[in-house]
């Protein structure tokens, strides 16, 4: 629930959804890359946030 009131709170400060997508879809990418140094930390905060799809999903709903 905070993260997608934050991700709706910097859309409409930033103005651009679509934009916003983008930075989130870059997002992903980097935290996909292959870094056994970040391997715990990864594991760890895609236990306690919401998927970037279903961050994405949220943002196109929004008005």
């Amino acid at each position: 629930m905070f993260e997608h009131q934050a991700d709706e709170f910097a859309v409409r400060q930033l103005g651009n959804k679509e934009l916003y997508i983008q930075t989130l879809m870059k997002l992903e990418r980097i935290s996909e890359k292959e870094n056994d140094e970040f391997d715990f930390k990864r594991k760890e905060w895609k236990e306690t946030h919401p998927s970037f799809q279903k961050r994405i999903n949220f943002i196109k709903d929004l008005v």
